[in-house]
């Protein structure tokens, strides 16, 4: 079934705090799902999110979301749904300058606050940005999965991850690690669509010590382009968790830094490959801005300027 809109308003909204509801085998044309307060073991699979186009900018921004929460999902699962087409105007730059590049983005996903929940094989394919989590809950959160998504000409990030400061709150919404056990793995994320320097394939900025403990990144495809871009490139994997574990990546494209760890206490990173694709791509592995205490950096296999014919997939 079908259900259109005209990018202005939501096609579909849970009840208020709502639990025990499925969305499945709709055709969503121009607009979203909003779903309403906390809710809980709600599942949305395989649905149809395509050709969000409008602007929004200038009044209920979320409406540039197909699926949105603004108080968090608890219990549920986000899977086997294809998101397509979630542009402003179809475009990267929507007032047709290279000043519009980062302006604004339509979204695949963007929650407030996820707790026990998977986001996992869905396709997002010519997407501003594919998700935007927010871990501003109140509510202790642990055993987030994102796994075995496809992502295909994303604008700028394909996960964008952060605790509540990093969403604009003043001061994090609970103390101690706003979430713990998160698992993102075997997501493949190729050929960017007019990457620039926001475009990130992964950035969990979630340090401690109120962000995330023991968080996992692994066995990610991660592959950019050769095309050169005056504007520059972001980060392959940005990752900040305490007690973070990232291995088994494979990061080929365009990148000075392919994976950049900020304060990220006892942190293990090893065993990543990286190669570059373009002259000046150094895919190194290195600190952000904060140190790491006791961080580990061994067995990763860094290629600058240089990628084999067959480039190490972890997914096959």
């Amino acid at each position: 079934m079908t259900l259109l809109g005209n990018g202005h308003f939501w096609i579909m909204r849970t009840g208020w705090s709502s639990s025990n509801q499925t969305v499945t085998g709709f055709t969503f044309e121009n607009g979203g799902l909003l779903a309403e307060g906390t809710v809980t073991n709600i599942k949305v699979i395989g649905n149809t999110f395509q050709n969000l186009t409008s602007d929004n900018r200038g009044g209920n921004w979320p409406l540039g979301t197909a699926i949105f929460s603004g108080s968090g999902m608890r219990n549920s699962k986000i899977s086997q749904n294809t998101f397509k087409n979630l542009m402003i105007g179809g475009t990267t730059r929507v007032d047709g300058t290279i000043a519009s590049i980062d302006k604004s983005h339509n979204q695949g996903l963007m929650f407030y606050g996820l707790d026990n929940t998977s986001i996992d094989h869905n396709t997002f394919d010519h997407v501003g940005e594919g998700m935007h989590i927010c871990f501003s809950n109140p509510w202790p959160s642990s055993n987030v999965y994102i796994g075995y998504n496809k992502f295909t000409k994303i604008h700028r990030m394909a996960m964008e991850i952060q605790g509540a400061t990093g969403c604009g709150a003043k001061k994090p919404a609970r103390s101690g690690p706003n979430t713990t056990d998160m698992v993102i793995e075997n997501n493949s994320i190729t050929d960017f669509n007019d990457p620039y320097w926001w475009s990130y394939a992964i950035s969990l900025a979630n340090p401690a010590p109120s962000g995330g403990d023991r968080a996992i990144i692994r066995n990610n495809y991660i592959v950019g382009s050769t095309t050169a871009n005056p504007i520059g490139y972001g980060f392959g994997i940005e990752a900040a968790s305490a007690n973070l574990e990232v291995y088994g990546n494979t990061l080929a494209g365009y990148w000075r830094t392919a994976i950049t760890i900020d304060y990220s206490p006892n942190a293990k990173i090893h065993d990543n490959f990286t190669c570059g694709m373009t002259a000046g791509a150094l895919v190194k592995i290195a600190q952000e801005t904060r140190p790491s205490p006791n961080a580990k950096y061994y067995d990763n296999n860094i290629n600058p300027e240089y990628c084999p014919s067959n480039i190490p997939n972890p997914l096959r």
